[in-house]
């Protein structure tokens, strides 16, 4: 004699949604977050240091150092920044991925020390401007 076993499925619960509006949501949440790990102060700092009113030439060790961080800011970004702008109307895309690019380009150099500062100054402004293309989604 066989004895058969049935289970029960478990049904979805009322308080999970499967639709394209939540799952939407749920995205540019999560992209969000990462821009927020790639977006932080110190990246503020960073463009402050190089770029701001009272900035002056930092030494091969500092720039160095703010060169790498850059450069992971550069490529954490070049995760997010394609699906967050999305919803952006095209020639906003264009833009912001042409300063993504322009970023990426930057990134890969590492010039002589005596070329570090004007090369660390066009990499924090190609940063920047990309990162005032994103808007508050870069916030």
């Amino acid at each position: 004699m066989t004895t058969a076993v049935m289970h029960e499925s478990p049904r979805p619960s009322d308080d999970f949604s499967d639709d394209d509006a939540t799952a939407g949501r749920l995205l540019l949440g999560l992209l969000r977050s990462l821009a927020a790990e790639a977006v932080t102060d110190e990246l503020y700092d960073d463009l402050e240091t190089v770029l701001g009113e009272y900035a002056v030439p930092a030494s091969p060790a500092e720039g160095a150092a703010i060169a790498n961080r850059l450069r992971q800011t550069a490529t954490k970004l070049t995760y997010v920044v394609p699906r967050l702008i999305k919803s952006y109307p095209m020639a906003q895309q264009r833009l912001a991925i042409d300063q993504l690019r322009t970023a990426i380009n930057l990134s890969n150099q590492h010039p002589a020390p005596e070329n570090s500062h004007g090369h660390l100054v066009r990499f924090a402004s190609s940063l920047l401007t990309l990162l005032d293309h994103l808007g508050d989604a870069a916030a």
